[in-house]
């Protein structure tokens, strides 16, 4: 009930149902598994490799190359994730930072999951010190553009 009314039950705001982040070492199995799914949905020819898996998670929680952000649903189970990887160039100074792969999974409010990743990866990209020179999207998902759009489009970006 109410403080305000002790008859009528309080009023919450709406919680998302996304909420995206970086990923963290108790996200490893749940991770594995977004991992797994996202290479048999896109690429079912290619063996998932564990080993191979777990040394990019190694990777990433070491040195942040590649980046992992996880997107949280209901019961903060993963429901997806987007890895950004730092390129250096091979005749300039600075480095790029390379959206390389987007995955969630199918019904799991797809929209609003692409662009929660969608916001904390571009919030991250601005806190970088030295800013990188570009931001390149790898089209490794097999999304088309068109696709990506309307997903950013139905999150409301």
């Amino acid at each position: 009930m109410s403080l305000i009314s002790p008859t009528k039950p309080a009023i919450r705001p709406p919680q998302p149902l996304v909420f995206a982040r970086l990923a963290l070492e108790t996200d490893r199995p749940e991770l594995l598994e977004l991992l797994r799914a996202r290479l048999t949905a896109v690429s079912p020819w290619l063996e998932f490799d564990a080993a191979t898996a777990n040394m990019t998670l190694d990777n990433y929680f070491a040195t942040a190359n590649p980046t992992v952000f996880v997107a949280e649903g209901a019961g903060r189970q993963l429901v997806g994730y987007w890895l950004a990887t730092f390129e250096e160039y091979s005749s300039t100074a600075g480095y790029a930072i390379c959206k390389d792969e987007i995955f969630v999974r199918p019904g799991s409010a797809a929209g609003e999951a692409t662009a929660e990743l969608d916001s904390a990866f571009e919030t991250w990209v601005r806190q970088l010190k030295p800013e990188p020179l570009e931001v390149l999207i790898g089209m490794d998902v097999d999304l088309a553009v068109a696709d990506v759009a309307r997903l950013q489009h139905a999150g409301g970006h």
